[in-house]
């Protein structure tokens, strides 16, 4: 049954059929796509009959009356627990034709093994379900309307884990409120970042299945018009009390210190963070990130970059999750912050 009314929606009606032998300029083991079979998607009903989406998904199965799967009153998405960022990120094993469901709040995953052929699907909740670690669900035909994706692996491991990845460019974030470093100062900030869900299959995660972002992030530009680069914009504020920031299971926390060597304040509205070469770590009770050290020697020159090699200290981190996409070991030398002035024109 169904205890809650919701609407379905499917924002994309093809379904990706993945092979060995990727086409140029598309991912590894991608062949194309082919259009959902007809009736998927228009029937509304029948999907929410069929398949309500699931908060929380009952282990015990599906309604042997109607066959709808089982779910539980929705809950409101809360806080990690020590034990729940364990069990979100370790890896489980996928036994078919029993399929493995997992939710981060704002995004819904299903993953299936059929012979040598993996299965990956999700959907998009607004608002966010409750959280739940990946758990083995028993096959129902409500399934088989799930936008499915398909990968071939010749490997016989039977493991999936998901990964936690920071985006793919860098990101801009504004600062809660208008800020003034004075000169000589630095000042500590806390960003929390989306992070983007990786779906591997192996031991060692051999073999990368997807990567889902776990919130869309709209795009924006930061620097000269010709000479600036394709950004990501946060929704979510730096802010200087760790407490003030929430830690939900799909955001990294980034440690950024701003140092201002400039021989004026620095008065900024944006902080470009490249998140591109920081690692994610799992700790006590959030994800954390490298700390990022900017410092800041006036409007005209570029920031000296530092991203420190080690996990953050503040909850005992040490073990990593996921490397960087651009590991760098050296300071870059790029611009960090944009200014009112520059924003306006005046």
């Amino acid at each position: 049954m169904c205890v809650d009314n919701i609407t379905v929606a499917y924002s994309d009606t093809s379904v990706n059929k993945k092979c060995e032998g990727g086409r140029s300029g598309t991912p590894a083991g991608h062949c194309g796509t082919t259009k959902a079979p007809p009736g998927r998607v228009g029937n509304e009903s029948a999907l929410r009959r069929r398949f309500c989406p699931p908060p929380a998904i009952l282990p015990s199965g599906s309604d042997s009356a109607s066959g709808n799967v089982v779910v539980m009153k929705r809950a409101a998405p809360g806080q990690l627990t020590p034990t729940l960022l364990r069990s979100l990120w370790d890896p489980v094993p996928v036994k078919p034709p029993s399929p493995v469901y997992a939710s981060l709040g704002p995004v819904e995953l299903w993953i299936r093994r059929m012979g040598e052929d993996w299965f990956v699907a999700y959907q998009r909740r607004e608002p966010e379900v409750a959280v739940s670690p990946p758990r083995s669900l028993p096959p129902t035909a409500a399934l088989e309307e799930l936008p499915w994706s398909r990968w071939i692996s010749s490997g016989l491991s039977d493991q999936i884990r998901l990964v936690p990845a920071l985006p793919d460019r860098s990101v801009v974030v504004r600062p809660k409120f208008p800020l003034n470093v004075p000169r000589g100062e630095s000042a500590l900030f806390y960003v929390n970042i989306p992070v983007w869900v990786r779906v591997n299959v192996g031991e060692k995660s051999d073999l990368t299945l997807n990567e889902i972002p776990s919130v869309i992030l709209s795009n924006t530009w930061f620097g000269e018009p010709t000479s600036g680069e394709l950004c990501y914009a946060l929704k979510t504020k730096a802010l200087r009390d760790l407490e003030e920031l929430s830690n939900h299971p799909y955001m990294a926390t980034c440690p950024v210190r701003v140092e201002n060597q400039a021989p004026t304040d620095l008065d900024f509205q944006r902080i470009c963070i490249r998140v591109e070469h920081l690692h994610v770590y799992r700790g006590a009770r959030r994800l954390w990130t490298n700390q990022v050290e900017v410092i800041f020697k006036g409007e005209d020159f570029t920031s000296q970059i530092n991203v420190l090699k080690y996990a953050p200290k503040l909850e005992g981190t040490s073990e990593r999750l996921c490397a960087a996409r651009e590991p760098v070991e050296r300071s870059l030398l790029k611009k960090s912050f944009s200014f009112l002035r520059s924003l306006t024109g005046f």
